[in-house]
């Protein structure tokens, strides 16, 4: 079987079938499907293409193809043109250097990928030798603002804030209701307090996030004097997109050329940010300027490639002095923190346990049988979409249709489905139009626009301003987006109904009551996956799966193929 033979059957795409053609198309078969493989193992949101790993990552097995022995292909791919191979760390093999493949022991790299995971790595070394120059001594004002608690008495936001004010850069973990946000919140608080004059930037990966990390913010210095509550109030999130200047098609304004002008800048949800946009990020942070990094590694890694965030917090990395984890909770909902972490442990059993306990109305369990019909998921979910999901439709439908601006922020942010998939038994569309079934009468089910529709934005558009995951809800001719702004229906064309979404697209939120909805068999289902839905709850959480299907998602680990942590070890 040939590349076009794969292309066929759908194990690589279009665009890495034309990517071999065009690149390699004078090379030997082998190399071109390596070629090609390494192209489709970034769709994967591999930063590169393992060898040694090809007919797992691809279940070729099951396509009868036979891959050349590794000595055999490596040989190939080091003697060919189009194949770079650093030696000593950064010398290339051939005389180019501009090779569009780079191979690095037996992981072969798109070179746009490489230079990315290389940029990232050179800059942690520089910051890592850096001196933050002429910056005030900010400790006697974080004494005052990050008080110990009986929680945490050993007062691990000061710790963390303390070293990261004198560091340019640092890295800050921890679960949810760990105080992240909370002690940033309090130690920009101590920067603008001993210097008024000093210019931050918040950012996070996407509209939402960015939204949620400007009212945490505020939320967490209601105390501090007004002069620093106005400051920080100043420094609005905005996405990473719009911090450098990103436009589909378009280089970064902001580049090591044309620095960001900020001394501190703050990233939170980083664990979605991707590769190449963290590369882009760190080209922009001038050499005088503070990063801190924010974020929950055991969440879902981007959907696009890379996995950097877990790379900068591991053991092994050069950067373990510059990581600083939050672990105490200070959340009241004890039930929900012991699924968290027995999901994060992958201990199945205890999640089993807690689930099928009953003894908590935090957290409850509807249980499916495995491999239920279509019809047994009806029946089985009906409780709860009568009990829980059309009265929240109808207090969103009232909210929308009152003037209460606030009722509509605290609907939209209330019950929010959760599903592993989106077109599956209980995925996104099922949910969906069983919900608004419910909710409208049949004659007005062919109406798109009604008073209470949810939407999110799917797609960044530069005209309204309204970006990738922004959320707003129908309010007669207009859909108001809160904390954005309210537009007319005609403006709107990259949107979907939000009554339900996927797992991914629920980064950087959160909900009073999770609903998660996880399909059997599903290849997204993975113990990150579910990790990251059980804690978009802040206080209520129903899951919705079979047994079988919660253990066999424990199991299955979202495992990126990286190799930044041995670039990041190369400059001890």
């Amino acid at each position: 079987m040939n590349v076009s033979d794969l292309a066929d059957v759908q194990v690589i795409s279009r665009a890495a079938l034309h990517f071999a053609d065009h690149i390699a198309a004078n090379e030997s078969p082998n190399v071109r499907l390596a070629a090609a493989l390494a192209v489709q193992a970034t769709q994967l949101s591999h930063s590169n293409l393992e060898l040694t790993c090809v007919s797992e990552l691809f279940n070729l097995e099951h396509h009868n193809v036979a891959l050349p022995k590794i000595d055999e292909w490596l040989d190939e791919l080091r003697a060919s043109a189009i194949v770079d191979v650093p030696l000593a760390g950064r010398l290339p093999l051939h005389d180019s250097g501009h090779a569009p493949l780079v191979l690095r022991g037996t992981k072969l790299f798109l070179r746009r990928f490489d230079d990315d995971e290389r940029s990232i790595a050179d800059f942690v070394t520089d910051q890592q030798r850096s001196k933050l120059a002429n910056r005030p001594d900010i400790a006697p004002a974080l004494v005052n603002l990050l008080p110990p608690s009986p929680l945490d008495p050993a007062n691990l936001p000061l710790h963390a804030a303390t070293s990261i004010a004198s560091q340019a850069l640092s890295i800050l973990t921890g679960g949810p209701g760990t105080g992240k946000t909370h002690t940033i919140a309090r130690l920009l608080a101590a920067i603008v307090q001993t210097d008024p004059m000093v210019d931050i930037a918040l950012a996070a990966p996407t509209g939402k996030a960015a939204m949620r990390l400007k009212h945490a913010i505020l939320a967490s210095t209601v105390d501090v004097p007004a002069n620093v509550t106005d400051r920080l109030a100043d420094a609005t999130p905005v996405t990473v997109h719009r911090l450098l200047g990103l436009r589909p098609g378009n280089p970064p304004r902001h580049t090591g050329r044309s620095p960001l002008p900020y001394d501190v800048v703050v990233v939170d949800e980083v664990s979605m940010v991707s590769l190449p946009l963290m590369a882009d990020l760190v080209r922009a942070v001038a050499s005088d300027t503070q990063l801190v990094l924010v974020g929950d590694p055991w969440q879902l890694a981007s959907v696009e490639a890379g996995s950097v965030l877990r790379d900068l917090v591991d053991q092994s990395s050069p950067t373990a002095q510059q990581v600083h984890e939050l672990t105490v909770n200070h959340r009241s909902v004890p039930e929900l923190q012991a699924l968290f972490q027995a999901t994060n442990d992958g201990d199945a059993d205890q999640v089993i346990e807690i689930l099928r306990s009953g003894t908590h109305e935090r957290v409850s369990w509807v249980e499916l049988s495995a491999q239920a019909s279509r019809h047994e998921c009806i029946e089985r979910t009906t409780p709860l979409l009568r009990d829980v999901l059309t009265p929240h439709g109808d207090r969103l439908i009232a909210a929308a249709q009152s003037a209460d601006g606030d009722a509509r922020i605290d609907a939209l942010s209330d019950v929010k489905l959760l599903c592993s998939t989106h077109n599956g038994v209980v995925g996104v569309r099922h949910w969906t139009l069983r919900i608004e079934a419910e909710l409208r009468p049949s004659p007005q089910r062919h109406i798109e626009w009604y008073d209470g529709r949810p939407v999110m934005v799917t797609r960044n558009d530069y005209v309204t301003g309204l970006l990738n995951g922004d959320t707003g809800v129908c309010c007669g001719d207009d859909v108001v987006f809160p904390g954005v702004g309210t537009f007319g229906i005609e403006q709107l064309s990259q949107i979907e109904t939000w009554w339900a979404m996927t797992v991914h697209k629920s980064q950087g939120s959160e909900f009073r009551h999770a609903v998660v909805a996880l399909d059997e068999g599903a290849r997204t289902n993975t113990r990150e996956l579910f990790y990251t839905a059980l804690t978009r709850a802040r206080e209520q959480l129903t899951v919705v799966a079979s047994e079988q299907t919660i253990r066999d998602t424990l199991a299955r680990r979202a495992i990126r193929s990286s190799g930044l942590l041995h670039k990041l070890n190369e400059h001890r």
